[in-house]
């Protein structure tokens, strides 16, 4: 999972963007390959509050003295499933198609999502 993102290059550039300010570049993730495909610019400056999100943030280890705060946020299995569900359908994938990711995910990647709940500071638990 985490083979996806350039983790380092993106913790020096945060930490970076974070103590000194200065332009930041964003990755675009594109769901449909499974990685970043565009990216755009962000003018950090020092004071300015930032939120990254996804299972990749809860793995930085941001060289700053401002606060961090890292949230975990858990579902429902069958919710998770319903929702992906409907989410994959819309990308016209067909229920054999679904169900083939679906059971990869649960052994490539849910056992990675859940072992980051160790770094959060808050665990939110959604029905």
């Amino acid at each position: 999972v985490v083979d996806r993102f350039r983790l380092e290059t993106m913790q020096r550039a945060i930490s970076h963007a974070l103590v000194q300010g200065g332009e930041l570049d964003i990755p675009i993730y594109d769901r449909r390959r499974r990685g970043p495909d565009k990216s755009y610019s962000l003018d950090l400056q020092p004071g300015n509050i930032v939120i990254l999100e996804g299972v990749v943030a809860l793995l930085l280890a941001l060289q700053t003295a401002r606060r961090v705060v890292r949230i975990y946020i858990s579902r429902d299995e069958h919710l998770r499933h319903s929702s992906m569900a409907a989410d994959y359908r819309s990308r016209q994938f067909t229920d054999e198609e679904f169900a083939k990711l679906y059971a990869e995910r649960q052994l490539d990647e849910v056992p990675f999502i859940v072992g980051t709940r160790a770094a959060a500071d808050i665990v939110v638990e959604l029905g």
